[in-house]
C-alpha cells in the first residue's frame, strides 16, 4: 500500500487534476484499491478492548475522498487502535449526536478538499470547539493551510507523522 498504491493514487490525482486522465479512470482505479483495502481491513481481528485509542475517524461534510481514510482505517486497526469508522461527508451534528450514546477518545478527520464553506482554521476551530475535551487529529492536504492550531488538536503533516501518531 505505502510502496505501490499510495504513490499510484498520488501520481493519478495529479494526472486528473490536469486533464491527463478522465474521471472515469481515476474512478475506476479508486474503486478497485477501495475493494482490496475493504477486504484487508475486514480480514484483520476485531479490536474490542484495547490499551491503545478509540478514533472516531470521518470525513467532513462534502468530502468524499474515502480512500485515505480507508487507509488510514487499515493501519489504525492493524496496530490495535478500535476504530469507529464514520466514513466520508459526515456532519459534525451526525458526530455529537453519537457521542451522546457511545465515548471515543480522539476525533480523526482527513481533509483533501475544502469544501465546508469555512477555511481550514476556522473548521479546525469550530470541531475543536465543539468537541472540546476530546483530542483532535487533522490529516490531509489541507493541513498545509492551518496557521492556527487549537490546543486540542494535532496536526499530521505526513505519512512519517501518520505512521508515528497511529504507533503510539
Amino acid at each position: 500500500m505505502i510502496k505501490i498504491l499510495y504513490p499510484f493514487q498520488n501520481k493519478i490525482g495529479v494526472l486528473w487534476l490536469t486533464d491527463h486522465v478522465i474521471p472515469a479512470q481515476e474512478h475506476f482505479t479508486s474503486n478497485i484499491i477501495r475493494q482490496k483495502i475493504s477486504v484487508a481491513i475486514e480480514s484483520l481481528p476485531t479490536v474490542k478492548e484495547t490499551s491503545k485509542k478509540v478514533i472516531l475517524l470521518f470525513t467532513p461534510e462534502l468530502e468524499h475522498h474515502e480512500l485515505p481514510l480507508q487507509f488510514i482505517h487499515y493501519l489504525l486497526k492493524k496496530n490495535r487502535n478500535k476504530v469507529i469508522y464514520f466514513g466520508s461527508n459526515i456532519s459534525l451534528a451526525t458526530i455529537e449526536s453519537y457521542e451522546k450514546y457511545k465515548p471515543f477518545e480522539y476525533l480523526f478527520f482527513h481533509l483533501i478538499t475544502n469544501l465546508t464553506n469555512l477555511n481550514a482554521n476556522d473548521y479546525l476551530k469550530e470541531v475543536s470547539n465543539r468537541f472540546a475535551g476530546k483530542k483532535i487529529v487533522m490529516s490531509g492536504v489541507q493541513v498545509e493551510q492551518v496557521s492556527e492550531v487549537p490546543a486540542n488538536v494535532r496536526i499530521l503533516k505526513s505519512l512519517d507523522e501518520l505512521t508515528s501518531f497511529i504507533e503510539e
